[in-house]
């Protein structure tokens, strides 16, 4: 059976998630974070529609915010469509950036509106990414805070804790931190204006990996991406394709497919250049391009796709 239409609702709050696809990362420096939340502000002025809150993690998206005229689906489409456009041609990729179809949960309760806030603004102290909620720069707890926002609209939780606004953020600031034992005290006698705030670094460190196989739910991992050579190797003793094969300029079947597999995981797992991986193998750079084309509109063979599944779960990239 297909997919039932979304019909559209206005006046309704929603909560939404988007991630990436295959769960991959969908921002990979500062600059990627900007440029989502600019387009995020743009598009709010221009359909209407109000934020109350979200998150930006680095393979997926929280969204609390209640639409007006024009329906969810119009909004999550022009963003996202926007956004992965200017994505792909800035990181040289192809393919989907974002996966499939978005979720969305109509928010009718006040108690688990306010729930859901919470649960939106404490994601990164949940994942590990940091310690106190205020130190993740990719949030809208910020502007509940007192910092100044267009995107954010705080008047419509906040008015839950206290008319008056000063107390109002203290009262949103002590219902999140509920879940963080004990209450950052500190937090609430610094004027939150001053807050100041580490941008991320860029991806020049170790990837920070949930590991789902630890009993403990708190317990992360470091992963580093493979470097063109190790990737070069697992080519090798999986197709028995050396180097030098894939550099060459042979069409032979086995070899095709083992130079498809290693530009596919070089690019969209590796997170490589496309330009860096051409001069790797001393091809023209719309060789690559062609290739990652075959894959995004799944004209390749079965082998490779198989191949791929077990560097993915070899290297710990299965999603």
């Amino acid at each position: 059976m297909g997919r039932l239409p979304r019909y559209p609702a206005p006046d309704t709050v929603y909560h939404v998630i988007c991630r990436g696809n295959n769960r991959q990362d969908i921002f990979l420096d500062n600059r990627d974070y900007f440029k989502y939340l600019d387009l995020w502000l743009k598009y709010k002025a221009e359909m209407n529609f109000e934020v109350y809150a979200y998150v930006l993690m680095t393979n997926h998206v929280h969204w609390l915010l209640k639409t007006g005229l024009t329906p969810l689906s119009e909004i999550i489409h022009r963003v996202h469509s926007v956004y992965a456009r200017w994505f792909n041609y800035k990181h040289e990729r192809v393919g989907h950036l974002f996966q499939g179809r978005y979720q969305a949960y109509t928010c009718t309760d006040d108690a688990y509106l306010l729930a859901l806030a919470r649960y939106i603004h404490l994601n990164p102290v949940k994942a590990g990414l940091v310690e106190k909620v205020y130190l993740y720069p990719w949030s809208s707890y910020h502007s509940y805070l007192g910092q100044e926002s267009n995107l954010v609209d705080t008047e419509f939780l906040l008015n839950y804790f206290n008319q008056n606004i000063d107390q109002a953020r203290r009262g949103f600031v002590k219902f999140t931190q509920q879940a963080i034992s004990p209450e950052d005290d500190a937090l609430l006698k610094t004027p939150p204006q001053k807050e100041k705030r580490q941008l991320m670094p860029l991806k020049t460190k170790p990837e920070r990996t949930y590991d789902k196989a630890s009993p403990n739910k708190g317990t992360t991992t470091v992963r580093n991406n493979p470097s063109l050579d190790q990737i070069a190797a697992w080519i090798e003793n999986a197709t028995g394709v050396s180097l030098p094969e894939l550099k060459d300029t042979t069409q032979k079947r086995q070899v095709v497919l083992a130079r498809n597999l290693f530009i596919k995981i070089a690019v969209q797992e590796a997170g490589v250049k496309r330009s860096l991986v051409a001069k790797y193998l001393g091809k023209d750079r719309s060789l690559i391009t062609k290739v990652l084309e075959k894959w995004s509109e799944d004209n390749i063979s079965p082998p490779a796709i198989k191949l791929l599944l077990r560097f993915k779960k070899e290297f710990g990239l299965a999603g």
